[in-house]
């Protein structure tokens, strides 16, 4: 009986330091620098892991911060020559209403272009302002989200033997940041327009996700194409806003065909 006594009050006092550091490391937070973490620790190991966590965290909070700042920065400086971009396209069409065709479908594309960036920055600001997002869910139809960006990007169609069909449910609705949802949804249509040789891309919603899949002419992988898809700038942004909604991501390629679903939670 002696010997479980001292057993039991040697154990707790070897375990309680590393318990005292575990419950100190889960009210920690990485944005904010831990200060005196290793305080009250002895010079034993446990010492020096409380040490080492202690530097761990400020050095985690500082990059947390320089990212934060980074995005914001940016994204601010970005909207000064995006309006200046803006207006010069518009004053253009103002002043020179009978352009040359090549001239007009140039001011089309600046006007596509500024209007992804602003859209690309808002979300950007989005993501490094809030950690909680639920301020910003409202109900989205993905009928609805769907149609008007197959219609965006519709003039990625011209020239090419490539058609899109969309069926599935019309009353799917999800709650959800609807900039968010729309880099999302229009990251994955664009790349199926922009990438695809030829063939149908059939968009299908089903009771919970977003079916998008290119059936016909098969991806050359020699030219670069697939890694571009799978590895882009729009294919990493479309992950990490999956993973920060909760939603399931999933890109395959299944010989002729390129499927990529977007899962919504229930």
């Amino acid at each position: 009986i002696l010997g479980i006594v001292v057993g039991l009050l040697l154990a707790d006092k070897i375990i309680s330091p590393v318990t005292r550091l575990a419950a100190k490391m889960r009210e920690t937070d990485p944005e904010t620098p831990v200060e005196g973490l290793s305080e009250g620790f002895s010079e034993d190991e446990v010492g020096e892991l409380a040490r080492t966590l202690e530097s761990y965290t400020a050095r985690l909070s500082e990059f947390v911060t320089r990212e934060r700042e980074f995005t914001r920065n940016v994204s601010h400086e970005l909207r000064t020559p995006l309006a200046v971009i803006k207006n010069g396209s518009e004053l253009l069409r103002t002043t020179a209403p009978d352009l040359r065709e090549s001239a007009s479908g140039a001011l089309d594309r600046i006007d596509r272009a500024t209007l992804e960036m602003e859209e690309l920055i808002t979300t950007f600001l989005l993501l490094a302002r809030e950690n909680d997002l639920s301020s910003h869910y409202t109900p989205c139809n993905i009928m609805t989200q769907v149609k008007q960006l197959v219609q965006k990007y519709e003039y990625l169609l011209d020239g090419r033997d490539l058609n899109c069909t969309i069926t599935g449910k019309d009353d799917l609705v999800v709650r959800a940041p609807e900039p968010l949802l729309k880099i999302i949804l229009g990251n994955l249509v664009r790349n199926a327009f922009q990438y695809a040789p030829s063939g149908i891309i059939e968009i299908t919603l089903k009771n919970h996700s977003v079916l998008i899949v290119n059936r016909g002419s098969e991806i050359p992988e020699e030219n670069g194409s697939r890694e571009a898809i799978a590895h882009g700038v729009g294919h990493s942004i479309t992950a990490r806003l999956c993973r920060q909604l909760g939603y399931e991501f999933c890109y395959t390629y299944e010989g002729p065909s390129v499927r990529a679903t977007v899962t919504f939670p229930q």
